[in-house]
């Protein structure tokens, strides 16, 4: 008899439990939840979980993958979806397992007509090569960022210093005074910020009120696909609850005209950021005429508090724009965008609707690991 997939219920919770030590055992880093979202607090009316399992004749859990639903808009078409999250499959270390995966992605898409995915890390992540191999599409999502304290940036930045030559070099730089000094370079030459812009207010809010459904309203025309960004939406998102959230209205005039969620975090020991502070713009919207005024709020409220970096994934043309013309850099992106074909046929090719369409950090599994 094959393995059967099924929803994640309590009695399962052992056997998960087991799976993620072998996994341990094995070496890899990849756990599955062990409690189903059905048990969590998490789902709310505007989103909702579905867990699966990969259960063996013998009630060994061999695999696992989860479905947020959550209405997108295409064209302003409202349209139900589910970000396929998390597959996590014993094949990573055993082989004999290998099939789980595509196993694991074809009965999710029995399930939900019209799937994606974000984040993966790498175009050629286990996870990446299954879903090229059934026909789903993937493109990386802009990566962009600002050297906030270029001293602290150069001793931290766990990319660069990948040998003992860069190691000394950026010390160097830091220590002398002209990592400061070339960053200083690129901001005036790079960062170009009207002055109407910088006249405009920014007020940390607690949630999102009515204001954020008229930005919702205005906006949304102007993306070919994206999350539908209501208050209701973004309140379940990102509940006032959550001190993390900074959550900034931005105003010109008077008159709300945008929204950017930002983090400010201190890294411990990050595989990429070391212990640097940084700051995040994980999600934000706006009509595209605004977007540099989000941008530039966003900025300005993040390097006034005392952040080393801020970084930001954002797939919109516009809004990649915006920050460029405030002095932002593009960098190496990890945050691959993927499409299941059924989603690539119904938005059109995935590498030339990206630029069209309002993908961040704030999309998928939310802005984990900032």
């Amino acid at each position: 008899m094959p393995n059967r997939i099924v929803p994640f219920t309590r009695e399962f919770e052992p056997a998960v439990r087991a799976l993620n030590e072998r996994l341990r055992a094995g070496g890899s880093d990849w756990e599955f939840p062990e409690t189903s979202s059905r048990d969590r607090s998490d789902t709310t009316d505007a989103y909702y979980f579905e867990d699966f399992l990969v259960v063996d004749d013998d009630g060994n859990v061999r695999g696992g993958y989860i479905l947020k639903h959550q209405d997108f808009s295409i064209d302003q078409d409202v349209t139900p979806m589910a970000n396929y999250t998390l597959p996590v499959s014993e094949g990573i270390v055993d082989r004999k397992f290998g099939m789980i995966g595509v196993s694991m992605i074809l009965d999710a898409q029995k399930r939900e007509a019209f799937l994606f995915d974000l984040g993966l890390g790498s175009m050629e992540a286990p996870s990446a090569r299954v879903m090229k191999g059934v026909g789903w599409s993937l493109t990386p999502v802009p990566f962009l960022f600002r050297v906030i304290r270029p001293s602290n940036f150069l001793r931290q930045i766990k990319y660069a210093r990948s040998s003992t030559a860069r190691r000394l070099l950026l010390d160097t730089l830091a220590f002398t005074g002209l990592g400061w000094l070339g960053n200083a370079v690129v901001s005036v030459v790079k960062r170009h910020v009207p002055a109407a812009i910088k006249s405009l207010a920014v007020e940390c809010v607690a949630e999102f009120g009515s204001w954020a459904d008229e930005i919702w309203e205005a906006g949304r025309r102007d993306y070919h696909f994206t999350a539908v960004r209501d208050a209701e939406t973004l309140n379940a998102l990102y509940p006032p609850s959550d001190a993390r959230y900074h959550r900034l209205k931005v105003s010109l005039g008077g008159v709300p005209v945008g929204w950017a969620l930002v983090l400010n975090t201190t890294m411990d020991g990050h595989k990429q950021f070391g212990d640097m502070k940084v700051g995040s713009i994980a999600d934000c919207f706006a009509p595209m005429q605004s977007a540099l005024a989000v941008a530039y709020g966003a900025d300005r409220f993040l390097s006034g508090g005392g952040v080393d970096l801020i970084v930001s994934n954002q797939s919109n043309a516009a809004w990649c724009a915006a920050l460029r013309k405030i002095g932002y850099l593009d960098g190496p992106s990890n945050f691959i965008l993927t499409t299941s074909k059924r989603l690539s046929q119904l938005i059109g090719p995935l590498e030339e609707v990206l630029s069209t369409s309002h993908f961040n950090r704030g999309d998928g599994d939310g802005p984990i690991h900032l």
